[in-house]
């Protein structure tokens, strides 16, 4: 037996939405066949200021199935943290499982979810696997998709479960980062405070595969920067997570190896040599013979805003990580 209330939710369902009114109709309809009875379960999806027709969606579906839904609204937009917090705040069971609009869980998701979490007394964060959509795309430069088969120490928000009592003794989601990170944050503080990080390869859900254009990219890349913020904050980050404890990642030193050289070259041609890691690391090992240079030529432009995230966010918080 679950810890819930009588009469009420066993697990609660929290999914933060921003302008994606078309894939709702595909979650609602994924967690109605879900199989674990409707009445154990209830579902929170939380429009984040969005200025399309969401809201109306929103209130559609609600009118119109089976499950408990239950639509919240933010007015303007602070990120998926506000989101997220606004729903778990509002949900009624002892168990919140997270996911999100470009998601579809699998049929037992949350059956799967909460019998973990029931297992697992001292649980402070479930993660679960998020899977890539069977049937075949055709992948070019700035394809997107996400995909965690094994514990993942940057808690992707797409498919995590927290106990309601981690949630409030740790406050959930960090709304100090605007987008990135936050979910990050939310794992580590779980685990920091005393609880279990258990990873259920049965708890899955499928993950949309898209193309972003290369704005999305750098947005995505600046954005990073915001891990040193959280590697100071829950410093476990940095011997999980990083390639080094100063370094997120390998090809980062080796980015800036090479904008070192290209500096010294400048006397001594021969420096350039020092971009080869760099393009050791980064070659499009398996892409399309088509795509290839386009592919080298957006992980330089990449790898150049990761830099400049990194170094000011090292500024920011007096330490080096690149």
């Amino acid at each position: 037996m679950s810890e819930q209330t009588a009469g009420g939710p066993e697990i609660s369902v929290v999914v933060p939405t921003y302008r994606r009114a078309g894939n709702l109709r595909r979650l609602v309809a994924a967690l109605e066949v879900q199989t674990l009875d409707p009445a154990r379960f209830e579902v929170l999806i939380v429009d984040n200021g969005s200025d399309d027709d969401t809201g109306a969606e929103l209130a559609r579906l609600a009118a119109g199935t089976k499950i408990d839904l239950r639509p919240q609204r933010i007015e303007v937009n602070h990120g998926p943290a506000a989101a997220r917090n606004l729903g778990w705040r509002a949900a009624a069971a002892p168990y919140v499982a997270f996911t999100d609009d470009d998601c579809v869980p699998r049929p037992d998701w949350l059956e799967q979810a909460l019998a973990s979490c029931v297992a697992t007394p001292d649980l402070g964060v479930l993660q679960g696997a998020t899977l890539r959509p069977s049937g075949t795309f055709a992948y070019g430069p700035n394809t997107v998709y996400r995909e965690t088969l094994s514990p993942s120490p940057y808690f992707e928000g797409c498919n995590l479960v927290f106990p309601r009592r981690v949630l409030e003794q740790t406050g959930g989601f960090d709304e100090t980062y605007h987008f990135g990170g936050e979910d990050t944050a939310a794992g580590w503080s779980a685990i920091e405070s005393g609880g279990r990080w258990l990873f259920d390869e049965t708890c899955a859900v499928e993950h949309d595969i898209v193309e972003r254009p290369l704005r999305w990219h750098l947005m995505m890349a600046w954005r990073e920067g915001n891990l040193v913020d959280v590697a100071v904050r829950h410093g476990a980050l940095r011997q999980h997570g990083f390639w080094r404890p100063w370094a997120h990642r390998p090809w980062n030193v080796a980015f800036a190896l090479g904008v070192a050289g290209s500096v010294v070259s400048l006397r001594r041609p021969r420096a350039l040599g020092l971009w080869a890691p760099w393009l050791w690391y980064r070659r499009p090992s398996g892409a399309p013979a088509r795509i290839a240079a386009q592919v080298v030529a957006r992980r330089f432009l990449n790898d150049s805003v990761v830099l400049a995230s990194m170094v000011r966010a090292s500024v920011r918080n007096r330490t080096v990580v690149l």
